[in-house]
């Protein structure tokens, strides 16, 4: 978990076209393999074809295609995809990123906050919770087309959708793209998937051209020297449910593998929860004991593209430092407490979250801009009418961040 994301993505990447996006009839690799530099840009098992002037017979003739998942089953794509309804918000920006938003046919109630990024989807039906979608209302708009995909986060819940939209004709497929460790390999298989593959290298060296001397920086960091963090999760602390801190009774805290655990190890963070479950409650007296150097908090409610408020930001914020006690703790000593929005920490722009940590952390080693860069991604990726430094709550990190 400590290797570099350039790295350890590029690797992900390889072993996951390698092993899982293989076209019907090609050579298929039974065990994933290494591959060099020049291997990661060329998919050896895959015909590339451009198909942007292809007839529609040509275009037929690309499928079936096979796709095998991050829940390791194995997804057969017979014809073109005409509809999509994606379960979370990373997923719909995915497609915003290949330039397929204009496929979402259904949307999870978790959608809803997002009809400022994208406002097509004001005439778009919800299908329920992201957690349990309503399987009637899915197959009722998945009538009216040919071959439709739901976008999955992965884990128990995709295997039960999975299980009871069996012989329906809808494909669900579990990409988990808010997951750094598994959005290039993603969005490179939802690219293969809508034939959208060049969109989606593009983003991804985009990316990485940003990634790469963050990671050769912390690399040279000795694991010895590395700053201690706390990762604390959305749900922990709920700042729409409590005004003050001392009625907060347990703070939520993210351990290996959980959510946004990854972007801590990017950043060079050591996080104090390693040890713990993914999604973890722990005291402040716990917290105080293991002194983190610094703290970081992501947050679904009240924050990114949705609003331009940073007020929810800023009260998780402060309901931390001022929690009885922890003004004792380095990261509160020091103003290293960061709170970021679910839209950028758990989405394909986790980059733009990356590049904020690192700027608060080693403010004399980079001259990024995570406001520069956040921008970029919305004009050339998005084409959306939106100003970063006018719009939105992203992150807030003191009143002098």
């Amino acid at each position: 978990m400590n290797k570099a994301m350039s790295r350890s993505s590029k690797k992900l990447i390889v072993i996951f076209i390698v092993f899982t996006l293989l076209v019907l009839g090609g050579c298929a690799a039974e065990e994933p393999v290494e591959a060099t530099r020049e291997q990661e840009i060329v998919k050896e098992n895959i015909e590339e074809v451009d198909t942007s002037t292809a007839t529609e017979e040509e275009k037929v003739a690309r499928y079936p295609i096979k796709v095998v998942d991050i829940d390791g089953t194995e997804i057969i794509i017979s014809e073109e995809v005409d509809g999509i309804i994606p379960l979370l918000s990373s997923a719909a920006r995915a497609l915003s990123i290949l330039g397929k938003d204009d496929l979402i046919i259904g949307m999870s109630d978790h959608l809803a906050r997002e009809k400022v990024f994208f406002p097509e989807l004001a005439d778009i039906p919800a299908i329920g919770s992201w957690k349990s979608p309503d399987i009637e209302k899915i197959t009722m708009i998945a009538n009216n087309y040919n071959n439709v995909v739901i976008i999955a986060r992965g884990g128990p819940r995709a295997i039960e959708l999975k299980e009871k939209l069996a012989g329906t004709g809808i494909t669900v497929v579990s990409l988990n793209l808010g997951d750094t460790d598994f959005v290039f390999s993603g969005l490179l298989s939802l690219g293969y998937i809508l034939d959208a593959e060049e969109l989606a290298k593009e983003y991804i060296s985009f990316v990485e051209e940003i990634l790469d001397p963050i990671q050769a920086f912390i690399e040279g960091i000795p694991e010895d020297e590395r700053s201690s963090v706390l990762l604390l999760h959305g749900r922990g602390a709920d700042p729409r449910g409590v005004k003050t801190a001392a009625e907060v009774t347990g703070w939520g805290a993210v351990g290996y593998g959980g959510p946004a655990y990854s972007l801590v190890l990017m950043a060079g963070g050591k996080p104090i929860t390693a040890d713990l479950p993914s999604h973890s409650v722990v005291s402040l007296e716990w917290i105080m004991a293991e002194n983190p150097d610094k703290v970081v908090g992501w947050t679904p409610f009240d924050s990114g593209y949705s609003t331009n408020d940073l007020s929810a930001l800023k009260h998780r914020h402060d309901l931390f430092i001022n929690a009885p006690g922890a003004n004792e703790i380095t990261a509160v000593k020091n103003s290293n407490v960061s709170i970021i929005a679910f839209d950028i920490a758990l989405s394909p722009h986790f980059i733009v979250a990356l590049v904020a940590l690192v700027e608060k952390w080693y403010p004399d080693e980079f001259d990024f801009s995570h406001e520069d860069i956040h921008q970029e991604i919305i004009d050339r990726f998005h084409g959306l009418d939106f100003d970063v430094r006018k719009q939105g709550a992203f992150i807030y990190q003191g009143e002098n961040q």
